[in-house]
């Protein structure tokens, strides 16, 4: 059974403080329809390579990911804003499972409030634990500042980072 929903007192005509009429709000479902469809039929005919699910990674990360669940005890992932959001979306999925059932324990730095950050630097084996740095552009300055002041950190420990 698909799903309904019904809307009452959503529009204009109804209350005058709202700014959309249910003409307008119908006229936007159907170019939304219309637009759906079409992508329907794109996917369809094999047009969307970015959405072709038989042009994936997954065996590489797979592989990766048992690499280091056997090399490290900790994966540290820094990152800003949605370069964070994203991985701990997926920490809240069946891929969270994999990291629980190969005893490597996920943690994100996910801001760059100094004290907190060498707090928790200060707190970690680096010997045992992989860094992550998450930036979608690579320009990010939070996320720049946060690898730099950790590679510092890591530096200033003694820590050979050439490894």
């Amino acid at each position: 059974m698909p799903y309904t929903q019904h809307f009452e007192s959503c529009f204009k005509e109804d209350n005058d403080k709202l700014l959309i009429s249910k003409q307008d709000y119908n006229r936007n479902i159907e170019l939304v329809t219309k637009q759906v469809d079409e992508l329907k039929k794109h996917f369809q005919a094999g047009q969307l390579a970015c959405l072709n699910t038989n042009l994936n990674d997954f065996d590489v990360i797979e592989t990766l990911a048992q690499e280091i669940a056997a090399k490290y005890k900790k994966l540290l992932i820094f990152g800003i804003g949605g370069s964070s959001l994203g991985a701990q979306t997926l920490c809240g999925t069946k891929f969270y499972q994999y990291s629980l059932k190969h005893n490597i324990e996920i943690k994100f730095i996910d801001n760059i409030h100094y004290i907190n950050f060498i707090e928790y630097l200060s707190a970690i084996d680096f010997e045992d634990t992989m860094c992550l740095i998450v930036s979608k552009s690579g320009q990010t300055i939070e996320t720049l500042t946060q690898m730099v002041v950790a590679l510092n950190y890591f530096k200033d420990q003694g820590y050979d980072l050439q490894k």
